[in-house]
Parts: structure tokens; sequence; C-alpha cells
């Protein structure tokens, strides 16, 4: 059976396809099968991570980038309520992606990786990002409205002030908008 699991890995899944439904357990190879629907889960985490990813480079990139386009700005707001959506059609249909440990990694990673994304495409220092995350899976992921940073002039950060300055967390505007949805269940997690 691990002959065919190197050799040609669409035949493998075939012939265990039809042979779990038979309970053919001399067909299986239990070794990689159980390995194959491991990786599954793992997809599953991973589609997560990478979806929040987004949403972490696209609202960093609306909080700190003043100098930007209508259009940039607009394609980041659909950026992230698509991602939203995403995420949120990914969770119905894998309700254990919602255990706390599992969001909590999956975020973990999106911050990085959102982060690292956000600095490479605006060009700006990395001490004008946050360091460390802003944003918590349940104030933000799955808002399904309201937390959106603002366009510069309506309450978000200026580059004077810069994104995180004390001027900036005075005034109402993005952190504000976010941290208002700590509820987990108004936001039906």
């Amino acid at each position: 059976m691990s002959h065919a699991y190197e050799q040609d890995f669409f035949s493998w899944t075939r012939e265990q396809a039809a042979a779990v439904p038979e309970g053919n357990l001399g067909r299986m190879d239990r070794e990689h099968l159980a390995g194959e629907i491991e990786e599954m889960g793992r997809s599953e985490q991973r589609a997560l991570a990478e979806r929040m990813a987004v949403i972490v480079a696209h609202l960093l990139k609306l909080e700190v980038q003043t100098e930007r386009t209508p259009t940039n700005e607009k394609g980041w707001r659909n950026s992230v309520a698509t991602q939203r959506r995403q995420i949120e059609r990914l969770l119905a249909k894998n309700p254990g992606l919602r255990n706390p440990a599992i969001l909590a990694d999956a975020l973990e990673s999106a911050w990085d990786d959102g982060r690292d994304w956000a600095i490479r495409e605006t060009g700006l220092d990395p001490e004008q990002f946050p360091s460390e995350p802003i944003y918590t899976e349940r104030a933000w992921v799955f808002r399904k409205a309201g937390c959106v940073p603002r366009a510069s002039g309506q309450g978000a950060p200026t580059r004077r002030s810069g994104p995180y300055g004390e001027e900036a967390q005075r005034r109402p505007g993005v952190r504000g908008a976010c941290n208002a949805a700590k509820n987990p269940r108004a936001l039906g997690i």
C-alpha cells in the first residue's frame, strides 16, 4: 500500500475511497489514510489563518497608510468584507474551527503574516505598525459590520499623530470601533 501512496497518490486516494465504505480493512492503508485525514483538518486551519491574514493586512493598511487612493481604500474595504464572509462560511462548514485554541493559533500566525504583508506593500517603516496584535478574533474577524477603519478625516489616525499615538487614542475612530465588539454572543461566536 505504501508504494501506491508514494508513486501514484491519485490512484491511492481512489483505492482508499472504495475500501472505506466496503469496510475492507485489508485494502486500507490505515497509516497514510489517518495522516491524510489529519492533513485535511490542518488545511482548513490554514485556510482560516490565510483569510485572517488578508484581513489583518488590509485593516493595518487602512489604519496606518494615510497616503492612499480612494481606489486602494475601496479595494481594501471590499477585501475585508469578502474575507469575513468567507470566514463565516468556513466556520459554518467546520464548527470545530471555533475552538478558542484553534482561533488563537490562527490569529497569531495571521497577525505575523498580515503585518509583514502590510509592511511590504506599503513600504512604510515597520515601526509605524504595532508589533503586538491589536485585534482579537472575537473583536474583529467575525464582526459583520462596523469594524473597518474610517477614511482619513473621519476619525482615523493621521500621519501627524501616528496611528497609535496619544492623540489617536483620545479621538473616536479605528480602534474604538473595532474594540466595541467584545461580546462574543453579539457576534454569534
